[in-house]
């Protein structure tokens, strides 16, 4: 299952819990269109829940990220599992996804730290509870 809702500002929030279909991430350049024609947004991404993180999934979601580069800020990914499977993942999804500026983060303190700079308080605050939503 994957959710993709634009709550508050520009912040885009992606929860992926289970094994997504990647034909709904289409749905980041609609929302960026509701803030404005030439806005870009800032994309959180909780997969902390997700499962079956192939290599061609993982090349499909550095695809999506990249398709979608010209309207995204900054994606930040809170990433799940452990160890090298994390790492390497993270690292190709980074590889194939291009200039789209990404933050690959293990939690959400850290994901929080990633996008204060980038997002006003209100997106911030509405961050926090999306993370805390999907412990």
């Amino acid at each position: 299952m994957i959710t993709i809702e634009r709550k508050v500002g520009r912040l885009v929030e992606i929860r992926v819990v289970g094994q997504p279909e990647m034909k709904q991430f289409g749905r980041v350049i609609a929302l960026a269109n509701e803030v404005g024609p030439d806005s870009k947004v800032v994309v959180l991404v909780d997969v902390r829940k997700a499962i079956g993180m192939t290599p061609e999934y993982v090349e499909k979601l550095g695809l999506m990220i990249r398709s979608s580069a010209q309207r995204v800020a900054q994606a930040v990914v809170v990433r799940g599992g452990g160890g090298l499977v994390k790492d390497a993942a993270s690292a190709k999804v980074a590889r194939v996804a291009g200039p789209v500026a990404q933050r690959f983060v293990d939690g959400p303190e850290d994901a929080l730290a990633a996008l204060s700079p980038v997002v006003d308080a209100a997106e911030l605050a509405r961050a926090r509870r999306f993370l805390e939503e999907g412990e």
